[in-house]
């Protein structure tokens, strides 16, 4: 009797285990942008800054041509135009600050892009949109006169 049970109960199995396949179709799709490109038209220069007589001094570049700076008489935001996919939305950004030595005295010098660009800006491949990159440095009356110099990345990125 056992024998026979376990020859049904086995027997049960087989035909709980039947497999039942179903297939469907599915599609792909991706839409391709057109690349970033970025132009470089100018460095970010501080012109001719005078070393302080006492208190540290604060020289500042905006990012923006037409604004106030506190450097030198020359002093000038870096400047790039951007192209990309039309209607798509890129955002700037540099480094939060980067150096810039004349080989004996190194000067930290913080970084900012224009707010427009950081918040994200619509590109075109045709009609170029201007990034600006603005700084700030401190000379403090134990810095050596020379030429600094220095360098860093702009990173621009679709939304």
């Amino acid at each position: 009797m056992k024998r026979k049970l376990i020859a049904l109960l086995l027997g049960g199995m087989v035909v709980a285990a039947t497999v039942y396949a179903a297939t469907a179709t599915f599609n792909i799709g991706a839409t391709l942008r057109a690349p970033l490109t970025l132009t470089w038209v100018a460095d970010v220069t501080f012109g001719t800054l005078d070393i302080p007589g006492g208190a540290p001094t604060v020289f500042t570049v905006l990012p923006d041509p037409a604004g106030a700076h506190t450097a030198g008489a020359t002093a000038a935001p870096g400047h790039f135009t951007l192209l990309g996919d039309t209607g798509a939305t890129a955002i700037a950004s540099v480094p939060a600050s980067t150096t810039m030595t004349d080989g004996t005295t190194t000067l930290t010098v913080n970084l900012s892009v224009d707010a427009t660009s950081a918040g994200g800006v619509l590109v075109d491949p045709v009609t170029p949109v201007n990034v600006y990159i603005g700084a700030d440095t401190t000379v403090t009356n134990t810095d050596t006169a020379g030429a600094y110099t220095g360098t860093s990345t702009l990173t621009v990125v679709y939304q």
